[in-house]
């Protein structure tokens, strides 16, 4: 048991950068050949006040991606979501930006958002019998 144990701990600066090492070189070859693409997205709106309405000025965003070669692109077109972040707005005229989210964080790179802003119509909705 102790020369299994003294296995690991041994010289462990030296195994904990040679697998920083081979990890960076796994990501640099599986993910350094990147091909765009653009997908066309509705947009959604994100932490709505029950008691408001809300209108966009932009409902669809054109999102310009980079993604890994070989990757499946049916899979991370849908993945990608576009949203407005209306949480905590007053009735009102506001303009926000559009915000892009995907599961591949790490993988997908967002390089453009067209549009970047939108404005959003915030007003109280009509209470009930009025």
């Amino acid at each position: 048991m102790k020369r299994i144990k003294a296995l690991i701990t041994e010289n462990w600066q030296l195994k904990f950068l040679s697998l920083l090492l081979a990890l960076s070189l796994w990501f640099w070859v599986n993910l350094s050949g990147k091909v765009p693409l653009i997908v066309s997205k509705d947009v959604q709106l994100v932490n709505e006040n029950a008691n408001y309405e809300y209108r966009l000025q932009a409902r669809r965003v054109r999102i310009k991606l980079y993604i890994p070669q070989g990757t499946k692109i049916n899979s991370v077109a849908e993945d990608v979501k576009a949203y407005v972040d209306v949480g905590g707005l007053k009735p009102g005229e506001y303009v926000l930006p559009l915000k892009v989210d995907t599961k591949f964080k790490f993988v997908v790179k967002v390089e453009e958002i067209d549009p970047e802003y939108t404005k959003v119509f915030v007003r109280e909705k009509p209470r009930k019998g009025q």
